[in-house]
């Protein structure tokens, strides 16, 4: 459904979609580490990589007022 993958910065209240969760990082030690990416919803849309418990932090699910 459109919409369900929409989060708010919290600090900026910009909207982001996120694209993708659970990415393994493959360096070596880091490998328990898991990512997530996100692109920005403005002209030029810009794609970003964060740790996936950083951004649960940072940002909130936006809900869609129907």
């Amino acid at each position: 459904m459109p919409g369900d993958n929409l989060y708010i910065h919290n600090k900026t209240g910009n909207l982001y979609i996120l694209v993708q969760t659970d990415i393994i990082e493959c360096t070596n030690g880091r490998e328990d580490k898991k990512y997530v990416v996100y692109c920005s919803t403005a002209t030029p849309v810009k794609v970003f990589c964060r740790e996936q418990d950083e951004f649960y932090q940072k940002f909130t699910k936006y809900e869609c007022n129907k």
